[in-house]
């Protein structure tokens, strides 16, 4: 009696347990699918993004190398890598300067022309022909020295605004005014 009870819970119970291992590796499989299907998404998105920082490198190089010798013409050659790292070549003595370097060394007139040299260059990348994005700056050069504030101001007036909205904040009255007076 125990072996027949035994042969017909096997009977009654095999076929459910049977559907749920079928049940079970449909699901596994799915899984395994999702899994696959995330591990190409991860490569495309890799490889998608490694070629917008190579783009964005090489667009920004060309842009930013423009731009940093009329803000500081000590400076010069300003380069990005894929990684979007940057260094810039000091022009006297033809020394490369990592952005480790730049942030750790220069002086703060010196860094703040080499990053207002970088975003305005991701401004002007991000402008679409016809349709630049405004600009708005504060203060950009407050710890440059006349000479330098001269230089970028005259770059920001003469040749940005040419192109894009350029609206400068600043609370240097007499600075602004004096190049006003020295330009008639």
């Amino acid at each position: 009696r125990d072996v027949g009870s035994c042969v017909d819970a096997y009977r009654r119970d095999y076929p459910k347990l049977q559907d749920e291992v079928r049940s079970f590796q449909k699901e596994l499989d799915k899984t395994a699918r999702f899994a696959r299907a995330v591990e190409i998404a991860r490569e495309v998105m890799t490889d998608v993004s490694r070629e917008s920082r190579r783009r964005w490198a090489a667009a920004l190089n060309s842009q930013a190398s423009a731009i940093l010798p009329r803000l500081n013409p000590d400076y010069e050659n300003l380069r990005f890598d894929d990684a979007l790292n940057f260094t810039v070549q000091h022009r006297p003595d033809a020394r490369i300067v990592d952005k480790d370097e730049v942030d750790a060394c220069l002086s703060t007139g010196a860094k703040d022309q080499i990053y207002l040299a970088v975003r305005l260059a991701c401004c002007i990348e991000l402008s679409r022909p016809g349709e630049s994005i405004p600009i708005i700056l504060d203060d950009p050069f407050v710890a440059s020295d006349d000479d330098r504030f001269r230089r970028g101001l005259r770059y920001l007036v003469e040749e940005l605004a040419q192109a894009h909205q350029v609206i400068i904040l600043s609370c240097h009255r007499e600075r602004h005014a004096r190049l006003m007076d020295e330009a008639g």
